[in-house]
């Protein structure tokens, strides 16, 4: 938390052990005052579940059964016991390096120092070349890398795309994620620019494994995101099986029932072989290919260098947008059971003809106010420009209001777009105080009145859409029924205890 948020008055305290020199004689009272007092008068209740019951949140555990109650217990404890584990951790890690583990993490990295710096100060490993005893070999000092990343280089980076990562002496931070340095492997590569490898992936795996997997994952994202809302738009294929598929979260089961899953995991057990074989091709230098390089699709890249690499940044980008995509869409159909597309479609069908009407509602109460903006406020512009210089470097200020297209610009920019209004607005109301009521005027009417107007009728309006889909409504109604009658089976579960299905008052 302190790296996060401090109290007032504490912004120059150090935090960690660190927080031991810098707290100052009346916090240490304070501390003793606080621990003492909550020994003395913080007591266990009587009548509790223990010496652990000190009353407080235990209604929380009015109304469940005994074995609910001793497994929240022992999560607790579990709790307790890795919270204190965790605790002595990071006070040895402070200790050792001198900085709390976040403020660590964020100069030196994900993975810290090398292994070398444990040992750097054992005498077993302090040979020197005269030495008559050479152990060097046995500690983990490495002469040239580390062995963790000498065994990542001899087992996944044989053959041409060796990759040893080399750090400047001030670290360089990713432009993707500020506060994680930038991986100095990735120059060179796709993206280099936004150095993005929040995990430090490229630490341990050689960039051309890793990318050759992103990429891979992000098409296959990219078609599954695609496919996934034109099942829910209503499109199937020919075929009675394939037009009962209800929706895209149902359509595995009922394709693995139909039997279809079969010859489809053929051909993509076909397809991954052959990129397999590319992969080994690639990596061994026996052909030329980049990574993720099917030699399909190549023709439709730019022929400029330049804007060749910018497309295969944009199909990076978007490939990893569609793995974030697509992890929602299935969580939230997995965990609602209903589409979400249909309702959004739904909303925005309702919706579109009002928010019509609105904008045409909108635009002609602005008019009015760009017409008065055009007699008064126009001629009040150009003299304060004669009579003061002012807009003398702003240009387009002395024609803001020559046209009601140009005040409805004017208009639009500074009071619903809310941007602008020291340019013009403020030296015009500080010169000419009676036009205050103009831009006031118009700020009120159409900001507090008619975009609230607009959002109310909107909202409206999409409620008595949804309670005329009838069909929708009985979807709910049968997803809710199922989900009472999968609680009321966990109540009789836990009442038939011996499970004979009879219920007694014993």
């Amino acid at each position: 938390m302190p790296e996060i948020f401090r109290f007032p008055g504490c912004e120059s305290f150090t935090h960690g052990l660190g927080a031991l020199e810098t707290l100052p004689f009346e916090g240490w009272i304070q501390l003793a005052g606080l621990l003492g007092a909550h020994e003395v008068l913080v007591k266990p209740r009587a009548g509790g579940m223990g010496p652990n019951d000190f009353g407080l949140g235990t209604e929380l555990l009015d109304g469940i059964d005994d074995a609910e109650l001793e497994r929240r217990m022992t999560v607790e404890r579990n709790n307790g016991r890795l919270a204190m584990v965790a605790i002595m951790g990071l006070m040895v890690q402070d200790g050792m390096f001198g900085e709390p583990p976040l403020t660590y993490m964020s100069k030196n990295g994900w993975w810290g120092e090398p292994v070398q710096w444990y040992v750097q100060h054992i005498n077993n490993c302090q040979s020197s070349i005269d030495s008559v005893v050479q152990n060097a070999n046995v500690c983990a000092l490495p002469r040239r890398i580390g062995r963790t990343q000498m065994r990542a280089s001899a087992k996944l980076s044989e053959g041409p795309f060796i990759e040893t990562e080399t750090y400047p002496k001030e670290m360089e931070m990713s432009a993707a994620v500020p506060f994680l340095r930038y991986p100095q492997v990735l120059k060179g590569w796709v993206g280099e620019e936004k150095g993005f490898d929040p995990l430090g992936v490229t630490d341990a795996l050689p960039v051309y494994w890793v990318r050759e997997a992103e990429l891979k994952h992000g098409r296959v994202c990219m078609l599954a995101t695609v496919g996934w809302i034109a099942v829910d738009m209503g499109f199937r294929f020919p075929g009675d099986k394939f037009q009962a598929v209800a929706n895209s979260f149902q359509a595995h089961d009922q394709m693995v029932e139909a039997g279809y899953m079969l010859p489809f995991l053929g051909a993509i057990g076909t397809v991954e072989l052959y990129s397999g074989w590319l992969l080994y091709q690639g990596w061994l230098n026996e052909v030329k290919r980049d990574a993720g390089d099917f030699f399909v699709g190549k023709n439709f890249l730019p022929k400029e260098p330049a804007k060749e690499k910018d497309m295969r940044l944009k199909e990076l980008e978007n490939g990893r947008l569609a793995m974030f995509a697509f992890s929602g869409i299935v969580t939230q159909a997995a965990l609602t059971g209903k589409s979400w597309l249909r309702k959004l479609l739904t909303m925005a069908t309702t919706c579109m003809r009002t928010l019509c009407w609105s904008f045409i509602f909108c635009f002609m109460v602005m008019t009015i106010w760009a017409m008065l903006l055009v007699d008064v406020v126009q001629p009040l512009i150009l003299k304060l420009h004669e009579d003061r210089g002012t807009f003398a470097d702003c240009e387009q200020c002395l024609r803001a209001a020559s046209s009601v297209m140009d005040a409805n610009l004017l208009l639009f920019k500074t009071v619903i777009a809310g941007d602008g209004w020291g340019k013009i607005a403020i030296p015009v109301i500080e010169a000419y105080p009676g036009t205050a009521v103009i831009f006031v005027g118009s700020l009120l009417t159409l900001v507090f009145g008619v975009l609230n107007l607009i959002v109310a009728v909107v909202v409206d309006t999409f409620a008595e859409a949804r309670e005329r889909d009838v069909l929708n409504l009985a979807e709910e109604m049968e997803t809710d029924i199922e989900m009472d009658k999968k609680f009321l089976q966990k109540i009789f579960d836990r009442v038939d205890e011996d499970g004979s299905c009879l219920v007694n008052l014993r």
